[in-house]
């Protein structure tokens, strides 16, 4: 869709999502991999949309801001549990953003990435389970990069139970193929 801008927005559908809890051995590991605990009322969750994630919620945005996690760690967590890595969320309070996100997945040699699609859509799938959307709504803004110099935005849209992702597009290079 166009922006008042003319800017491009592009979204895509998220696949549905198999959200699962993790055991306490699981979220010992994962308080150690992060050197930080995370909000016990809404424990981390396993969320499968084809890469699959393990989403914590952090409470707010400075918490995820401050991590340095073990890389080491997460590799572990991440291989024993088959997920490509670990998705954090915290309340963002910037004005700009409903959240503020982390993804990191070092055992697929990612330790950190700037903007993470599958990642975000996970934390929106995690927001659904948790019964939290209310908190955020519907349509939000996920910011995401402060800590890798990048400055991200993704939108997220939930309607009728799917995930929409949206961000602005440029084109970069026009052309057709024979």
């Amino acid at each position: 869709e166009e922006q008042k801008d003319g800017r491009l927005r592009i979204w895509v559908q998220g696949p549905a999502a198999a959200v699962t809890p993790i055991d306490s051995p699981a979220k010992d590991s994962l308080r150690r991999a992060l050197g930080s605990g995370f909000i016990e009322e809404t424990p981390p969750l396993r969320v499968d949309v084809g890469a699959v994630w393990l989403v914590v919620n952090m409470g707010q945005a400075e918490k995820v801001a401050s991590l340095s996690p073990d890389m080491n760690a997460v590799v572990e967590i991440s291989n024993r549990l088959k997920t490509s890595g670990i998705a954090v969320f915290g309340r963002s309070t910037d004005g700009i953003s409903a959240l503020q996100v982390r993804a990191f997945a070092p055992a697929q040699g990612i330790a950190e990435d700037p903007v993470c699609g599958s990642g975000n859509i996970s934390v929106a799938a995690y927001l659904m389970k948790t019964g939290q959307v209310k908190q955020v709504g519907k349509n939000y803004t996920a910011r995401q990069g402060m800590q890798l110099g990048r400055d991200g935005f993704v939108s997220i849209r939930i309607e009728s139970e799917k995930i929409f992702l949206g961000g602005n597009a440029v084109t970069c290079v026009e052309g057709s193929l024979r």
